[in-house]
C-alpha cells in the first residue's frame, strides 16, 4: 500500500494556492519548483487539488477549527482507503505483469530452443546435401568408367571376332556311334 504523506500534499496544495494567488497557473512543474517532492506525489495531489476547485486557504479561513480537524481526519481516512484500493489493484496488476513476464520468458526460451534446433537441422541438411552432391559426382564418375570399360570390351570382342577364322556353314557335331 502506498504511504500517504498528508504534510506533502498540504505543501503541494499551499504551493498551488500561492501560484494561483500570484496570478500564475498551478502546473505540475510550477508546484514542483516551488514545493519540491516527487512528480508522482505532486500529480496525485494536484488531481485532488483541481477536483476541489478552490484554494485550501479560502475554505479553512471560513471553517471552524473543530470542523477542519474532522474534515481533515475524514479526508485522510478516505484517501487512505482509496490508496489501499489502488494498492490492491497495483498488486493485482503487478501479479498479472509478473505472470505475463514469465510467459514472455518461457516463449523466449522456446524461441531460442527452436532457433537452435533450426540451426542444427540447417547444418545437418547442408551436410546431407554435400553427401548427396558427392554421391552424384561419384555416380557420374562410375558411369563414365562403366562406359569406358564397356567400350573397351566391345572393341576387344570386335578385334577377337575379326581375327577369328570365318566359319563355313553350320557346325555339326559328330555323333558317337
Amino acid at each position: 500500500m502506498d504511504n500517504v504523506n498528508p504534510e506533502a500534499h498540504a505543501r503541494f496544495y499551499t504551493a498551488a494556492d500561492e501560484i494561483v494567488a500570484g496570478g500564475g497557473r498551478a502546473t505540475l512543474r510550477a508546484v514542483h519548483e516551488r514545493a519540491g517532492g516527487s512528480m508522482r506525489d505532486i500529480t496525485a495531489a494536484m488531481q485532488l487539488w483541481r477536483a476541489r476547485g478552490q484554494p485550501l486557504q479560502e475554505v479553512s479561513a471560513a471553517a471552524p477549527e473543530g470542523l477542519l480537524a474532522s474534515v481533515e481526519q475524514l479526508w485522510k481516512e478516505a484517501y487512505e482507503r482509496a490508496m489501499s484500493r489502488v494498492g490492491d489493484e497495483r498488486r493485482a496488476l503487478a501479479a498479472a505483469t509478473a505472470a505475463a513476464q514469465a510467459q514472455v520468458e518461457e516463449i523466449t526460451a522456446l524461441a531460442e530452443l527452436f532457433e537452435s534446433q533450426r540451426d542444427t537441422l540447417a547444418t545437418q541438411l547442408a551436410a546431407v546435401t554435400r553427401e548427396r552432391d558427392g554421391a552424384k559426382e561419384r555416380v557420374v564418375e562410375l558411369d563414365a568408367q562403366l562406359k569406358s570399360h564397356q567400350t573397351f570390351f566391345e572393341e576387344k570382342l570386335k578385334a577377337m571376332f575379326s581375327k577369328a577364322p570365318a566359319r563355313k556353314g553350320p557346325r555339326t557335331e559328330k555323333k558317337a556311334s
